[in-house]
C-alpha cells in the first residue's frame, strides 16, 4: 500500500472524502451580528490573535446546505472578527456540524474545531412588512441540550457589501502522537472563500437584511457558548449562495518558533505530570 498516495484521507484505502476543493451551491445561511465582551472572548483567542474591532464583534452563521460535495447537512458556525500580523479575518473558535465526513475534513485539513450536534433550520412565522417569512435556527447536542438559538426576520433587501465578507481564520491544532510529546501541528490557517449570492428573476439579489437575535441557550466545559454571548444586536442577513472551498494558507507556524531544547522541555515536563 502506497500511503502517500493511495487516498487523500484515512483509511486511505477507502477515504473517508476527497481532496478539496469543495462544493457549496445553494446554502441558506443566516448571519447573526453583534457585540460582545472583549474580556471574555480573548482567552479563546490564539497567541497574536487580537479582536478588530472594540468593542469586539462577532457572527453567529449557520446554515442549511442542500447540495455539498459532503451531501445535505447544517452548520452553526461562531466568528470573531480579528486581526493577525495586519491583516483582518474571520476567526472560528467554536463550530457544529451534523454530518461526518465533513466534521473530519474541517478539522484535520484546515483546523476548523468541529463537534457534533443536533441542527435544526426553521422556516415560519411573519417577517417584516411585506414578508413572509422568519428563520430560526437551533444548536442542540446530542443529548438534547440546547446551546444557540439564532433567529433572523428580514425587513429590506441587502447589498453584499454590508455583510463585508473576510478571509477565515482557524488553529489547526494537532496532539503528538507519543505521550508527553508538544502538538504534531499548531498553526493558525487562512482560507479565502468567495461566495456568489442567487438572484431572482428580476435580478436581484436573494439577501436580506433585517432584526436578529443570538441566544446562548446553557454553558458548559465543553461548549463555552455563554463566553461569545450578545452584549448588543447589530442586526441580521438572510441569503442564497454558492462557493467553492479551497485548501488553506498557513500564516503561523507556532512551533516553528520554538527551539528544540524548549519543545524537548515541554515534552518531559508534561511527561512528567502524566506520570
Amino acid at each position: 500500500m502506497d500511503v502517500f498516495s493511495t487516498g487523500f484521507s484515512q483509511p486511505v484505502t477507502a477515504p473517508l472524502y476527497p481532496d478539496p476543493p469543495y462544493l457549496y451551491r445553494g446554502a441558506k445561511v443566516i448571519l447573526g451580528v453583534y457585540e460582545a465582551d472583549a474580556e471574555r472572548i480573548q482567552p479563546h483567542l490564539p497567541p497574536g490573535v487580537t479582536p478588530l474591532e472594540d468593542p469586539v464583534r462577532c457572527i453567529a452563521w449557520v446554515c442549511h446546505y442542500p447540495f455539498t460535495t459532503f451531501g445535505t447537512y447544517n452548520e452553526a458556525i461562531l466568528l470573531v472578527r480579528v486581526q493577525f500580523e495586519g491583516e483582518s479575518y474571520n476567526y472560528c473558535p467554536l463550530i457544529y456540524v451534523d454530518a461526518e465526513a465533513p466534521m473530519a475534513a474541517g478539522r484535520e485539513i484546515w483546523g476548523w474545531p468541529k463537534k457534533f450536534a443536533d441542527l435544526s433550520f426553521q422556516f415560519g412565522g411573519e417577517g417584516g412588512p411585506g414578508f413572509r417569512e422568519q428563520f430560526m435556527f437551533t444548536t442542540e447536542r446530542p443529548t438534547g441540550k440546547r446551546i444557540m438559538t439564532v433567529t433572523m426576520s428580514p425587513d429590506r433587501p441587502a447589498r453584499l457589501e454590508e455583510i463585508g465578507g473576510l478571509p477565515m481564520l482557524t488553529l489547526r491544532h494537532i496532539p503528538a502522537s507519543e505521550a508527553g510529546n508538544p502538538p504534531s501541528v499548531c498553526e493558525l490557517v487562512a482560507t479565502e472563500v468567495s461566495m456568489t449570492c442567487h438572484t431572482a428573476a428580476d435580478g436581484s439579489l436573494d439577501l436580506w437584511a433585517g432584526r436578529s437575535s443570538v441566544t446562548m441557550d446553557s454553558r458548559s466545559e465543553m461548549d463555552p457558548t455563554d463566553d461569545f454571548a450578545p452584549t448588543k444586536m447589530l442586526g441580521g442577513f438572510y441569503g442564497t449562495f454558492d462557493w467553492t472551498l479551497p485548501q488553506g494558507r498557513v500564516v503561523k507556524d507556532y512551533l516553528a518558533d520554538v527551539p528544540e531544547p524548549v519543545l524537548a522541555g515541554a515534552g518531559a515536563g508534561n511527561a512528567g505530570r502524566a506520570g
